[in-house]
C-alpha cells in the first residue's frame, strides 16, 4: 500500500476510487464491472479513499466514515450472480499514515475469462449487460471488450489450458510452480510408493475463509494411527511441517521421519472453494505376509476407508451436499494411479499412466448418505476393489474377502479428534 501510494497513480492493475458507496444499487453495480475488468485483464487492486483532482493527479484522503466497505461475503455474492465463471475477491481495511483505506483485490482469470451472465441496473440503462465481456484498457478505464481485446484474452485463455495440458500430459523434469518453488525433499525420490485423495464439490459453494477453511481440514483429521491417513499430522506448530497461506489456498507440507529413520513426505493442498488434494510418499510397498509381492489389502481398505471418513467430516462441515471423491494409489510393480502433475509435477515426474482411466478410482457421493459407518465402509470398501482389479486381483478372491471383513470389523472412527 505505501508503494501504491507513495506517487499515487493508476495503471492497468490499479484502480482508485474516492467513495466505495455499496448501498447505492448503481455505483455497486459499477464497482462490479471494474473488478471484472481487473480479473480479465491481469488482475490487481481497486483502492477505495483515493480522490481524483480535476487537474491531474489524485488526492489520499483515505474512506470517509459513512462509506464502510461491504463484507466480502456480500461482494462475492453479487459477483457470483452477475458472472460466469464467478469472481471471487479479498476485501480488507489498510490504514496508512493515520488514514484508512479500503482495498478489493482480485486475482486474474484462472482458465476462462469472466462473462456477464445477467443485467444488472438500477432503474435506467443496464450498467452490465448478459454477453458483455468487460475488460481494464491501457488508457487505465473499464470497457467493454473491442476485438484486440478478445483476442488477447483467448491467447492467455488458450495459453493457461495448453500449459496446464502439457504438464499432464507431459512434466518436465525440474518443472517449478509460478507461484512459489516446489518442495525438494528426498523422501520424494527414496521410496516408490505414493497415494493420494482428491475432493472435489459437485456444485460451486461459496467461497470460504482461509481462516475457516484452515479450521475445518484440521478439525476433520483422521487421528488413529491405523488408518495413516496425511491429514491426522496437519499440525502447524508440529516440527517439520510448513503452512503456506496464499490467497486462494492454504498448503500444509509435511516430513516425517520415524523411530526406524523412515521419511515420508505429505502435501495438503486445499482451496477456498473447498477443493483438497492430499499426496503421500510411503515407504512401505507390499505386504511381507503375502510373499513380498502383493498389495497389502488391509492397509488399501484402512486408507480408502480414511479418505471417505475424512471428506464427509470436512464436507458435513462445510454444508456441501454432494462432492467427487478420487482415490489413487501405486501398485507394487510401480503402476500409478496418483500422478496429478498440473500442480506438483516433481512430485511424479517418474511415474507415467498408461491413459486417463488409470489417474483415479472416483465416485460421486452424497454428504448425507455418509453418515453411517457401515455405509462408508461400504464406499470404501469398493473403491479398494476396483483398486485391487487394477492389479489383477478379484474382490472375490477368498483371501480378498477375508481381508476385507477383517479390516471391517477394526474400523474406530475417533468421534473426537483434536482440535
Amino acid at each position: 500500500m505505501r508503494e501504491f501510494l507513495a506517487v499515487p497513480a493508476e495503471s492497468v492493475r490499479l484502480d482508485f476510487k474516492e467513495r466505495l458507496d455499496w448501498a447505492d444499487t448503481a455505483h455497486k453495480f459499477s464497482i462490479c464491472r471494474d473488478i471484472a475488468g481487473l480479473a480479465n485483464r491481469s488482475g490487481g487492486h481497486l483502492i477505495v479513499g483515493v480522490a481524483e483532482l480535476a487537474g491531474a493527479g489524485f488526492r489520499l484522503a483515505g474512506m470517509a466514515a459513512d462509506d464502510p466497505l461491504p463484507d466480502p461475503t456480500d461482494v462475492n455474492q453479487v459477483l457470483r450472480e452477475r458472472f460466469d465463471p464467478a469472481i471471487s475477491c479479498e476485501v480488507a481495511y489498510v490504514e496508512v499514515d493515520g488514514l484508512r483505506y479500503g482495498v478489493i483485490e482480485v486475482l486474474e482469470f484462472a482458465t476462462y475469462p469472466h462473462i456477464c451472465s445477467r443485467d444488472a441496473s438500477a432503474g435506467g440503462p443496464a450498467i452490465l449487460r448478459t454477453g458483455d465481456l468487460y475488460v481494464r484498457t491501457d488508457a487505465f478505464s473499464t470497457e467493454r471488450a473491442r476485438p484486440a481485446d478478445v483476442r488477447r484474452i483467448i491467447e492467455s485463455a488458450v495459453g493457461k489450458t495448453g500449459a496446464a495440458i502439457a504438464r499432464l500430459v507431459e512434466p518436465r523434469p525440474g518443472e517449478v510452480s509460478a507461484q512459489r518453488d516446489q518442495p525438494d525433499r528426498a523422501a520424494f525420490t527414496r521410496y516408490p510408493t505414493r497415494r493420494a485423495l482428491r475432493l472435489t464439490p459437485l456444485a460451486d459453494p461459496e467461497p470460504v475463509r482461509l481462516s475457516v477453511l484452515e479450521r475445518q481440514l484440521l478439525e476433520s483429521r483422521v487421528t488413529q494411527r491405523g488408518y495413516a491417513l496425511v491429514p491426522r499430522y496437519m499440525d502447524p506448530g508440529l516440527e517439520g511441517t510448513l503452512v503456506v497461506r496464499e490467497v486462494d489456498r492454504v498448503i500444509f507440507e509435511i516430513e516425517r521421519t520415524d523411530s526406524a529413520d523412515q521419511t515420508t513426505m505429505s502435501v495438503v493442498e486445499a482451496t477456498r472453494s473447498l477443493r483438497v488434494r492430499i499426496w503421500e510418499s510411503l515407504w512401505e510397498d507390499t505386504s511381507p505376509d503375502l510373499g513380498g509381492d502383493k498389495v497389502n489389502v488391509t492397509s488399501i481398505f484402512g486408507f480408502a476407508y480414511a479418505g471417505v471418513l475424512f471428506a464427509w467430516r470436512f464436507y458435513s462441515a462445510s454444508g456441501v451436499g454432494r462432492f467427487q471423491l478420487g482415490l489413487g494409489l501405486t501398485s507394487p510393480l510401480g503402476r500409478a494411479l496418483t500422478i496429478d502433475p498440473a500442480r506438483f509435477t516433481g512430485f511424479f515426474r517418474s511415474y507415467r499412466a498408461t491413459s486417463a482411466s488409470d489417474l483415479w478410482v472416483s465416485r460421486d457421493l452424497q454428504t448425507a448418505s455418509l453418515t453411517l459407518q457401515a455405509d462408508r465402509a461400504n464406499v470404501a470398501q469398493d473403491l479398494a476393489s476396483e483398486l485391487l482389479e487394477y492389479w489383477g486381483w478379484h474382490a472375490n478372491d477368498d483371501q480378498i474377502i477375508r481381508q476385507l471383513a477383517a479390516a471391517r470389523q477394526n474400523l474406530d472412527d475417533d468421534p473426537d479428534p483434536p482440535p
